[in-house]
């Protein structure tokens, strides 16, 4: 089933698919063959920072991370939260951001060698980055495994770091060891996961929430998986044009059937071309 938050994306998707936006990058057109119609879409350039594309590619992490969580949920493999916050106090966002991956991923790489030392066999994670007020990374992981001496802290007990724990939490000297070897600061939460519908919606919010506001170093990762996340299986095309120029839309004429599309955008660049043998029409 659908919540609330789930509708609010696929409103806020749909908005910005309906007002025809172009690529910013100038993705190709591509015209895709499926139960013997051909439909011509703008192509996703997949760069977060296109207005247009960043939420399509937005959408389609939200999708994988969805099905992915609700895979495994059915069968019945127990996903928990943890989220990991880079220290800022005396670090600028630069230095925090170079050590972020490698701070994590030391991390992740150490969970996972206890979790399968002890017999562990469903390892899967996937992270979704954002940045907290302050500007420095914060990350949401929906992951499979926890350290092996995670225990309830009650509030008022004397934590690993020092701080004084003021409610009661799930708590872990091994991974605040691990974190403060790795710089990676010590403060985390981590809790268990009873519904995996609304703790992927939730994450996944992460994907829209100041998305084009947001600024990353090059080559950053804001969604992460591990190898074996599950995707979602969609039905493939039977055949696919990339339509480059004029050449390509002729190939497409060649095959002498009717066209259609969604997007006021293919509209002007099929006229554009005055491609021959193409009754191209609109399907809204």
């Amino acid at each position: 089933m659908y919540d609330a938050q789930e509708a609010l994306h696929a409103i806020e998707y749909e908005a910005r698919q309906n007002q025809s936006m172009r690529c910013e990058n100038d993705a190709p057109h591509i015209a895709v063959l499926r139960e013997g119609k051909w439909t011509v879409y703008q192509g996703c350039c997949n760069s977060w920072e296109c207005e247009r594309c960043g939420f399509i590619r937005a959408r389609n992490e939200y999708h994988r991370l969805r099905y992915g969580c609700q895979n495994l949920w059915d069968k019945s493999v127990q996903l928990w939260m943890i989220t990991l916050t880079s220290p800022g106090q005396g670090t600028d966002i630069g230095a925090a951001e170079q050590n972020w991956y490698n701070g994590t991923m030391k991390t992740l790489n150490a969970l996972r060698n206890q979790y399968k030392r002890g017999g562990g066999e469903n390892w899967y994670y996937a992270c979704v980055t954002e940045r907290q007020k302050r500007g420095h990374p914060h990350a949401h992981y929906i992951i499979t495994a926890v350290p092996k001496d995670l225990a309830w802290a009650e509030p008022g007990a004397i934590l690993r770091d020092g701080r004084m724990n003021y409610q009661a939490s799930l708590q872990s000297d091994w991974l605040v060891d691990r974190l403060d070897v790795n710089k990676m600061g010590t403060v985390y939460d981590i809790q268990p996961i009873d519904d995996a519908a609304k703790v992927s919606a939730y994450v996944s919010k992460y994907l829209f929430k100041s998305l084009l506001q947001e600024k990353w170093p090059k080559g950053w990762r804001r969604v992460r998986y591990s190898r074996n996340w599950v995707k979602a299986d969609y039905p493939k095309a039977e055949q696919a044009i990339a339509l480059l120029g004029a050449r390509q839309w002729d190939e497409l004429g060649r095959q002498g059937a009717n066209v259609i599309t969604d997007d006021a955008v293919v509209l002007e660049h099929w006229q554009a071309w005055r491609a021959p043998n193409i009754k191209l029409r609109r399907t809204k």
